[in-house]
């Protein structure tokens, strides 16, 4: 017994010296994600471009977070609540099944843009509205988006009296929605 202590004694008194002998490196701290830190800080206080910006991050997996859909839609609403562009043009996008509830979601958030002058957005709630599947089907709506779009109506689809009834609706807004160079 004694020789099989001293067989294993030695070897490891000898191993423990030439351990004390070699530096142990020297693990750096990781490096901070200032970048997300401030983000999460940013979106904590109600800054909608950064709740904005935090929602991609869960959504599209950067900055280190994992994927988290809910997580990213509760931060898009949060920032689209508070009139951010982006958030809203997410939130438009979002929704692309065709089930009702899903449609007048995504048409509500193309709405929002629209009615601030985006002409993508005129024209895609234009293109809601002429859906027959649409919960909220209206020709004359759908034309008079098209025209605040500065697009024509196709006589194909719209009749002429749907044309005239959807100007009349267009022409007081019309200021509201000035030519963009």
């Amino acid at each position: 017994m004694k020789r099989t202590v001293g067989c294993l004694f030695y070897p490891c008194l000898l191993a423990l010296s030439l351990c004390a002998c070699v530096p142990v490196p020297k693990v750096e701290d990781p490096p901070a994600i200032t970048g997300l830190d401030q983000t999460l800080k940013q979106a904590a206080t109600g800054d909608a471009a950064a709740q904005t910006a935090l929602g991609d991050s869960f959504r599209y997996l950067s900055d280190g977070l994992g994927k988290d859909e809910q997580a990213s839609l509760r931060l898009y609403y949060a920032a689209a609540d508070q009139g951010d562009a982006q958030a809203q043009s997410k939130l438009s996008r979002y929704f692309t099944s065709s089930t009702p509830d899903a449609l007048m979601e995504s048409a509500y958030w193309a709405y929002q843009r629209a009615r601030r002058g985006n002409p993508f957005d005129m024209q895609r709630l234009a293109s809601f509205y002429a859906k027959p599947d649409f919960p909220a089907y209206n020709l004359i709506e759908s034309c008079k988006w098209r025209l605040l779009a500065r697009q024509t109506c196709d006589p194909k689809t719209y009749s002429a009296e749907v044309i005239e009834q959807a100007s009349q609706r267009a022409q007081p807004l019309r200021e509201q929605f000035p030519v963009k160079p």
